[in-house]
């Protein structure tokens, strides 16, 4: 979200001509991961954060090469990419590990002591 925020502050106008399409992914983004980061904890449904981080930080990488995103001032394009898909990839394997991990509380066995 800070990579988002500084960019919509210092990315948004160059030259005197203003960006509107860096605008508002900007904030359409800071908007969905923090309802991604919320979904973890007040609203306690983490396959739903999960689902949401994944949709917006793949947006935040190929916003880069459809020009809906200008990090170029001060992310090259190898950082932008590296970090895009690491977090998506951290956000997909939460929405997998989700899916598929079952956790086992112990409540079927029948221990007498």
């Amino acid at each position: 979200m800070a990579i988002n925020a500084f960019s919509l502050l210092f990315n948004s106008v160059e030259m005197g001509a203003f960006r509107i399409a860096n605008f508002f992914s900007c904030l359409s983004l800071i908007l969905m991961l923090r309802i991604s980061n919320e979904c973890y904890g007040v609203m306690n449904n983490p396959l739903l954060g999960a689902k949401i981080g994944a949709v917006s930080s793949f947006y935040w990488t190929v916003g880069l090469r459809f020009r809906l995103i200008y990090t170029q001032r001060f992310l090259s394009r190898g950082a932008h990419y590296a970090i895009g898909s690491a977090y998506t990839g951290y956000h997909l394997y939460q929405w997998w590990a989700l899916n598929n991990v079952f956790e086992d509380a112990g409540e079927d066995r029948d221990e007498d002591f």
